[in-house]
C-alpha cells in the first residue's frame, strides 16, 4: 500500500484564534478535498486531525503580510511519517514529477494534473529526518544522513518502473547532508561521513563524483575538506560552499578536479550560513542564515576580492521566523521559509528585496524549524512544489509579479547638503526606509498603485506627498528637500498637586527619538529644555514627598512648548532618580560602600551573590548596592567596617497608619559568627529604633525580598523621621552583598499582606493587554475571575470589579491618572498579581 495519501482539497474544523490564523486556516482548508467518501484518507483523519490540534495549542503571533499575494493552491499530498526535502523531475514527453524526502524513503509522485496527483512509487530507504534529492539527465541522486551512501534512481522509464542502485564511493559515503549537480555532470556531495564514522566533523566537505561514464556507479575525483559543509551550489565551475559551523561561505575554483583553489571567504550576517543560490546572471549570491530571526542576504561577487553585502530580506520582521532554503528563477527568490510557508521575492533590485508572493504550509508561525522545508522552481509549467515537514507535499501556482521600486535623494533645503536618517514612510503599508549618510534611500512595494509618502526628519518639517504612483517592475525616482524647523525651548512645570505650589529640585527626565535629557527644577518647579524641535516625547519626573509621574506619547512643538505634571503626595523611590538619599562609611572599603547604580551580577557557588537586576515593575533598572562593578564575586563587596544608607528626611504625621515597604537583597559566603550583617532602622530625629537584622543565616538570601514594617509598632508617626539601612562587614574572607530598591511608604494597607507582591508573584500567567493603556485593557486569568483590585503605589485600594464567570476581565482606566498601578486577581485556582500602566 503506498505511503501517501493524495488530496486536492481537504475539509479541516480549524479553530481560527486570530486574524493572521483565521487566514493561514483558510488557505490550508483550500488545499485539501473532502476526504468522507474516501475510506483511505479516513484512516489517516484521525492523525491528521491530532496534529492539528497540537498545533492550535501553540501560541501562533499574528503578522502583517503587507500587500504581498497569496498563490494559488493546486494540490497536496499527506505523509504520515513527515517529509524533509523534494526536487522535481519532467521527463521527455512532459510530464512533471515531484521526487519527495520523506522519514521513511523516496516517493515518486505525477504531478502532471496538480488537483490530482498520483502517487506512482514508494522506495523505502533508512528512515531518518534529512533526505536531500537533486537530478541529472534521467537519474535522481539521494543523500541521507542514516545509512547507505548515495541512492541512485534511473527514471528514465517512468511512469512504468524505476531501477536502483547505491553508491558509496568504497566506503568514503555512508551518509551525507546535502547534494548538488552542475550542468557538466558532476555531483558535489556535501558533509559526508564514511563507513565507520571517523571523518572529524570540521572534514566533513565536499566529495566530487563524476557521473558522466555510469550515471549508476559515479567515480570518486576529489575531495574538499577544508572545513565541514552543510551545502554547496555550483555553476561554472566555480563552488560555493556553505560552511555553517564558521558562518560563512567560500568561493572554490573547481575547474581542475585535481586541484581546488580557494578564491574568497565571507561570512553571512548569523554566522550560520546553510545554503546559497546565484542569480542568473551570476552576479549575485543569496544566502540564508539557519537561525531563528536571520536574513536572506544578498551578495554582489562581481569582484572576489571584495564581496559586498547589498541586501537582505526576512519574512515577518519581528516575528523570529526562520529561513531555510533560497532558490533563484528568472531574479525571483523562491524560499522555503519553515513556518512563513513559501515565499517569492523579487530580486531583480538585489539591493531591494521586496516579498510579492507567498503559501502558509502550516498553521504555525514565529520561530522554530516546523513548517517548509524544501521548494522546487523549475518545471517548465512553471508550477512551484513545496515539503512541509508535518503536512506533506504542496503544489502551487505562482504569478511571479514584480515589485515597485522607489529611490531618492534628501536634501536640506537651506544648505543644499544631503540628509542622512530621513525617514521615508509609505504610509498604509508598514513599508519604511531610512536615507543613508549621503542622503540615498531606496524602498520596494509588492504592488503598483497609488501610495502617500511621507519624509520627516527630527529638526525639519514632515513633506507628504499624496497620490503617488507607482508602476510595477519599474523605478520611481523622487529626490525630496526638507526644510529646517526653528528650535524652541520645552518648559515642564512641576506642582504640588494639592496647593499647585511649584516642586523645587525635582528630577524631569525628558525622553524621544533622538535621546534622553535629564534636568532639575528651579525653586518655581520649572525645568527648561533648550533647542527641541516638533516631535513626540515622554516626560518623567520624581521628587522626594511625592508619587513620580510618567507622561508619554506627548504631541510637542513650539506653539505646545510648556507641560505640566502635577505630583500626588507620598513616598515612593524606585531609585531612578537621585531623590537626596546619603552614604556614610565607618572603616568600609571604598569599593563595597552603598552606591545608586544599575547592578552587575555575579555569582558563587552556585548562587547570586550580587544581583544583575533590580527590583522588576519599577522604572529604570537602578538601586542602592553595597559596591558594584565588573569582576569576581570578591570584587566590589564589603569586605570591612560598614556603610550607613539614610533616607531623606519624612513627615508621616498626615498618615492615619502608615507603613514602610522596600526590596532587600542580602548575600553571605564564608562569613563568621555574628559578621557580615544588614540592619534596618527607623529614626524620629530623636530617637532610633531597630527594625530588623539580618544574619548569614536567612533563608532569604540571594533574592530580592519584600520587608514591610508598620510604623507604630515602633515608633508615633511623626514629622522628621529618616530610615536607615547599616551593612556591617565582618571579614575580608566573606563575600558580603546588600541592596535596597522600591522604598514606599503606604497609608493603612501592607503590601507584603493585601497590596499584590508584585515581584514575589511575577510571571504567574497574569496578562494585560494593552500594556501600557490609556483607557481599556483586558486582563486574562489562567481560570475563572472571582474579583479584581487594582491600587495606587500608596496601597489604597482605587477599583473593583466582581466575578466574570469567565477568565477574562476588561479593566476601565480611563478615570485614573498615568502612572503605575498594582492589580490583584482572584480566581477560582489563587491569587495572581501583575501591574498596568496607565499613559495618554
Amino acid at each position: 500500500m503506498y505511503r501517501a495519501f493524495l488530496f486536492g482539497v481537504i475539509s479541516l474544523p480549524l479553530l481560527a484564534n486570530s486574524p493572521e490564523n483565521s487566514r493561514k486556516f483558510e488557505q490550508l482548508k483550500n488545499t485539501f478535498i473532502n476526504p468522507v467518501s474516501n475510506p483511505l484518507i479516513c484512516t489517516y483523519m484521525k492523525y491528521i486531525g491530532k496534529f492539528l490540534a497540537f498545533l492550535l495549542l501553540l501560541h501562533v503571533s499574528p503578522f502583517l503580510l503587507g500587500q504581498s499575494t497569496p498563490m494559488d493552491s493546486l494540490g497536496n499530498v499527506f505523509y504520515p511519517a513527515g517529509l524533509s526535502s523534494l526536487w522535481g523531475y519532467t521527463d521527455a514527453q512532459g510530464r512533471e514529477y515531484a521526487l519527495v524526502g520523506a522519514v521513511d524513503g523516496l516517493s515518486i509522485v505525477d504531478i502532471s494534473q496538480p488537483d490530482n496527483p498520483q502517487e506512482l512509487f514508494f522506495l523505502p530507504q533508512p528512515s531518518g529526518f534529512w533526505r536531500e534529492i537533486k537530478t541529472w539527465q534521467h537519474y535522481a541522486y539521494v543523500a541521507n544522513e542514516t545509512d547507505g551512501g548515495i541512492f541512485i534512481v534511473d527514471l528514465g522509464q517512468l511512469p512504468d518502473t524505476v531501477y536502483t542502485a547505491n553508491y558509496t564511493a568504497d566506503g568514503l559515503i555512508k551518509t551525507s547532508h546535502t547534494l548538488w549537480i552542475d550542468e557538466f555532470g558532476y555531483a558535489y556531495i556535501s558533509g559526508y561521513n564514511n563507513m565507520d564514522g571517523t571523518i572529524p566533523v570540521n572534514n566533513r566537505g565536499v566529495a566530487i563524483l563524476d557521473l558522466n561514464v555510469n550515471p549508476m556507479s559515479p567515480t570518486l575525483v576529489n575531495t574538499y575538506t577544508t572545513q565541514y559543509v552543510h551545502d554547496v551550489y555550483v555553476r561554472n565551475n566555480i563552488m560555493y560552499a556553505c560552511e555553517i559551523y564558521v558562518g560563512q561561505f567560500t568561493v572554490v575554483d573547481v575547474s581542475d578536479k585535481n586541484n581546488l583553489t580557494v578564491l574568497a571567504h565571507q561570512s553571512t550576517p548569523s554566522l550560520f550560513t546553510h545554503n546559497c543560490w546565484l542569480s542568473d546572471n551570476g552576479q549575485f549570491l543569496f544566502t540564508t542564515d539557519e537561525k531563528n530571526n536571520a536574513s536572506v542576504t544578498a551578495y554582489d561577487i562581481t569582484d572576489l576580492s571584495d564581496i559586498k553585502e547589498v541586501g537582505r530580506y526576512k519574512s515577518h520582521p519581528g516575528s523570529n521566523s526562520m529561513p531555510h532554503n533560497v532558490h533563484v528563477l528568472n531574479d525571483f527568490l523562491v524560499i522555503s521559509y519553515y513556518r512563513d510557508g513559501v515565499r517569492i521575492v523579487d530580486a531583480h533590485e538585489p539591493d531591494i528585496l521586496v516579498e510579492t508572493e507567498y503559501f502558509d504550509t502550516t498553521p504555525l508561525a514565529g520561530p522554530g524549524s516546523q513548517g517548509c522545508w524544501g521548494v522546487y522552481q523549475l518545471f517548465p509549467s512553471g508550477n512551484v512544489i513545496a515539503s512541509d515537514r508535518q503536512l506533506g507535499l504542496f503544489i502551487m501556482q505562482p504569478q511571479y509579479k514584480r515589485a515597485a521600486y522607489l529611490r531618492g535623494f534628501a536634501l536640506d533645503e537651506v544648505s543644499g547638503l544631503p540628509l542622512p536618517d530621513v525617514s521615508v514612510q509609505i504610509t498604509g503599508t508598514g513599508i519604511a526606509a531610512t536615507s543613508d549618510f549621503t542622503g540615498n534611500f531606496k524602498a520596494g512595494l509588492p504592488s503598483g498603485g497609488l501610495y502617500t509618502l511621507q519624509f520627516s526628519k527630527y529638526g525639519y518639517e514632515t513633506i507628504t506627498y499624496s497620490d503617488v504612483f507607482f508602476t510595477a517592475g519599474e523605478t520611481l525616482e523622487l529626490n525630496v528637500t526638507l526644510i529646517p524647523e526653528a528650535p524652541y525651548n520645552l518648559t515642564v512645570q512641576v506642582a504640588d498637586a494639592q496647593t499647585a505650589q511649584g516642586i523645587e529640585n525635582a528630577f524631569v527626565e525628558l525622553s524621544h527619538s533622538m535621546g534622553v535629557y535629564q534636568n532639575q527644577t528651579g525653586s518655581a518647579g520649572n525645568a527648561i529644555f533648550s533647542n527641541l524641535y516638533t516631535d513626540i516625547f515622554a516626560i518623567y519626573t520624581a521628587a522626594w514627598g511625592y508619587l513620580p509621574q510618567y507622561l508619554g506619547g506627548l504631541p510637542v512643538n513650539s506653539s505646545n512648548n510648556t507641560q505640566n505634571l502635577n505630583l500626588e503626595r507620598g513616598y515612593y523611590d524606585d531609585c531612578y532618580a537621585d531623590l537626596g538619599w546619603t552614604v556614610s562609611n565607618s572603616g568600609a572599603n571604598a569599593d563595597g560602600a552603598w552606591a545608586r547604580v544599575v547592578p552587575i551580577g555575579t555569582n558563587y557557588a552556585d548562587q547570586s551573590s550580587n544581583p544583575d537586576v533590580d527590583v522588576s515593575g519599577d522604572t529604570g533598572g537602578v538601586c542602592f548596592l553595597t559596591g558594584n562593578g565588573n569582576g569576581g564575586p570578591e570584587s566590589y563587596d564589603l569586605d570591612s567596617g560598614s556603610s550607613t544608607l539614610l533616607s531623606p528626611h519624612m513627615d508621616l504625621t498626615g498618615y492615619a497608619d502608615p507603613y514602610l515597604s522596600f526590596y532587600r537583597w542580602y548575600s553571605a559566603f564564608n562569613s563568621t559568627t555574628g559578621a557580615d550583617t544588614l540592619s534596618f532602622y527607623l529614626s524620629n530625629g530623636t530617637q532610633t529604633v531597630l527594625l530588623r537584622t539580618l544574619y548569614p543565616d536567612d533563608i532569604t538570601q540571594h533574592q530580592w525580598h519584600l520587608e514591610t514594617f508598620r510604623v507604630s509598632d515602633f515608633l508615633a508617626p511623626a514629622a522628621n523621621m529618616q530610615f536607615v539601612a547599616l551593612a556591617h562587614a565582618g571579614s575580608p574572607e566573606s563575600i558580603f552583598e546588600c541592596g535596597i530598591d522600591l522604598f514606599n511608604i503606604t497609608d493603612g494597607y501592607a503590601p507584603g499582606v493585601g497590596l499584590p507582591d508584585i515581584e514575589a508573584t511575577a510571571g504567574k500567567m497574569l496578562q494585560i493587554t494593552p500594556n501600557p493603556a490609556g483607557n481599556v485593557a483586558l486582563l486574562t486569568a489562567p481560570t475563572a475571575i472571582t474579583a479584581v483590585s487594582v491600587y495606587n503605589l500608596q496601597g489604597q485600594l482605587l477599583q473593583t470589579y466582581a466575578a466574570t464567570g469567565t477568565n477574562t476581565l476588561q479593566l476601565s482606566v480611563h478615570e485614573l491618572k498615568p502612572g503605575l498601578y498594582p492589580v490583584q486577581c482572584q480566581t477560582q485556582n489563587g491569587m495572581f498579581t501583575g501591574k498596568i500602566v496607565v499613559l495618554r
